[in-house]
């Protein structure tokens, strides 16, 4: 059986500079999407699953939720 043997680096410094892992493209992309959620309800609370920064949180908590998990 054939062994592959390579190496890449997927989150590389590009990628965090100015791919999906930069803050202000993280930040952004929330403020944009949660605008549009709340034009059709106001979540008072939000929990949020994910493995980020805190950024969609902090963005529903902008926009007038309370309770963030």
């Amino acid at each position: 059986m054939k062994k592959h043997n390579r190496k890449t680096k997927v989150y590389d410094d590009d990628f965090y500079e100015h791919g999906f892992g930069a803050p202000q493209m993280s930040s952004e992309s929330a403020k944009i999407y949660t605008d549009h959620l709340t034009n059709f309800f106001l979540p008072k609370s939000v929990i949020d699953l994910g493995c980020g920064r805190g950024v969609w949180l902090k963005a529903f908590k902008d926009r007038g939720a309370t309770k963030l998990i």
